[in-house]
């Protein structure tokens, strides 16, 4: 936990140099002399309005301001100052200079004001706010202007529901365990390549992170739910996280310092996966933490450390039938050297399968990584033959003129996720799945269930995606496969359609 200051100043009365009020409502300010002749003044000063709703406004010096019980106004001028909520809802304005604020009990409103300022809400639902304007969003564009005076805030959330935001500047959220209901906005403006920064490097619990957007997400522990908005760069904790990208987004994202997993995007949106460095993870035997970053299709970037595992996956589930030279076999029993029939070459041989197993609590944490089923006749003229399911990023060939008529094309390739809201076409959930990948000489155009769907494509970006066992065994079968030029072989067998494309392409 951050410091703490529950007892905020505990003052004796009678003693020498402390400025105090009354128990009444008092208003503390510049100069004032208290019953035992202490004064208040600019040269600094140590005041506590002791009991009462008050209002201090601290002088030019650096000066130490209590507000006492009650609700309390503090504002603390020019100079490096302190602020004391103490007990109630009090407001705290740091105003001019690298001040410190602590809100202590109660539900508070605690301003940094201009200058480098470290605020804390402490106990309650607080509001915490970097620079000077109570109403600030954040400055949610970077063409929006700086506030004046901004400087680069530390704002330190606890339990409660707290809004904290950061304003212009670089700014730095800190959270810890037993976090509550907050929104965190870093904002936009005044920043330099730094950014926001989420600190939350001291939580212990797994959590569950989810960008949902381009710098912003939701970030679930148990009993309570943290929005961020505007933040560039997420440092997690020493729990087991995953941490599951919904939409593109820009930023860094460290995993901490345990077992920790990168669930990546549709294929659509994704251009390239790129591993720039492994270590070994010693409490794994095998596994390696991970560092590099993706490149999503709409030109934005994210970079990500110290991940054991990064998954996407492109497969079938057990029972699928595929047509083969021998019948129609279930995937789970294809081996290496079958010859199953594909749209362009006839009977092609295997050169590779694949199994990733994930249990139903695996799946409950990522729930877009469950399987997309395609109920039978749901593709039209009665295909698929029997309901088929498949991973989410598995594309299914949709053919017709309107395909050609769109994108010049009568054939196209449409991943699985991006065809829900289709009648008959659903993702599953609440159970465990095995997916399986089949692999030829080249991507082919094959046969499941009677529709024409595509074998295991290893792209760059899929390869550097699977799961670190996998990716190991298929490049010891095929090592050409970890250059540029190996891969050049395994172009898509038809073009491959985003999901807005494919949104386009179904809509009546």
């Amino acid at each position: 936990m951050p410091p703490r200051n529950d007892d905020t100043i505990a003052i004796a009365p009678q003693v020498l140099g402390i400025v105090e009020g009354t128990d009444g409502d008092d208003v503390l300010q510049v100069p004032y002399t208290d019953s035992e002749g202490d004064q208040f003044t600019d040269a600094g000063a140590n005041v506590d309005g002791m009991g009462g709703n008050d209002t201090i406004y601290g002088g030019r010096g650096d000066d130490t301001l209590n507000g006492g019980a009650g609700s309390d106004w503090v504002f603390g001028g020019d100079g490096l100052d302190m602020l004391f909520g103490d007990a109630g809802n009090d407001t705290l304005w740091g105003d001019a200079g690298d001040d410190t604020l602590h809100g202590n009990e109660g539900d508070d409103k605690v301003i940094g004001g201009a200058g480098d300022d470290l605020i804390y809400g402490d106990e309650g639902d607080d509001l915490l706010i970097g620079d000077n304007n109570p109403g600030d969003g954040g400055g949610m564009s970077p063409e929006d202007p700086a506030e004046p005076g901004y400087g680069n805030d530390t704002l330190v959330t606890d339990s409660g529901n707290d809004t904290a935001k950061g304003g212009s500047g670089d700014d730095v959220f800190r959270v810890f365990d037993n976090f509550g209901n907050h929104l965190i906005i870093g904002g936009e403006t005044g920043e330099t390549e730094v950014g926001d920064t989420l600190d939350m490097n001291t939580v212990g619990e797994g959590l569950q992170v989810f960008y949902t957007g381009d710098e912003e997400g939701r970030i679930f522990r148990d009993g309570a739910t943290m929005r961020f908005e505007e933040i560039e760069k997420t440092y997690l904790g020493t729990g087991d996280d995953r941490v599951e990208v919904l939409d593109a987004t820009s930023g860094y994202v460290h995993g901490g310092y345990s077992y920790d997993r990168l669930v990546l995007p549709m294929d659509s949106q994704v251009d390239e996966v790129v591993i720039t460095s492994e270590v070994p993870y010693d409490p794994v035997p095998g596994a390696t933490s991970k560092t590099g970053y993706v490149l999503f299709k709409d030109g934005t970037r994210l970079d990500f450390e110290s991940f054991e595992e990064i998954e996407k996956c492109v497969c079938f589930t057990p029972g699928t039938l595929i047509d083969t030279l021998r019948g129609r076999v279930a995937v789970e029993e294809l081996q290496a050297g079958d010859k199953v029939l594909t749209r362009d070459h006839g009977y092609q041989p295997l050169s590779w399968t694949g199994r990733r197993d994930l249990s139903a609590d695996e799946l409950a944490l990522v729930p877009s990584v469950a399987p997309i089923r395609i109920e039978a006749g749901a593709l039209g003229r009665g295909l698929p033959e029997r309901d088929l399911t498949v991973s989410p990023r598995h594309r299914m060939l949709i053919t017709g003129p309107r395909a050609e008529l769109m994108f010049g094309e009568s054939e196209v390739l449409v991943a699985a996720g991006d065809m829900l809201g289709l009648p008959g076409v659903r993702q599953l959930s609440g159970e465990a799945v095995s997916y399986i990948h089949v692999m030829c000489e080249a991507h082919q155009i094959i046969r499941a269930e009677g529709a024409w769907t595509e074998s295991f494509q290893p792209a760059a970006g899929v390869i550097n995606a699977l799961a670190e066992e996998t990716r190991a065994e298929l490049l010891a079968i095929f090592p050409e496969l970890a250059t540029e030029e190996g891969r050049a072989a395994y172009t898509a067998a038809r073009p491959v359609l985003s999901g807005e494309e494919a949104k386009s392409l179904f809509v009546a």
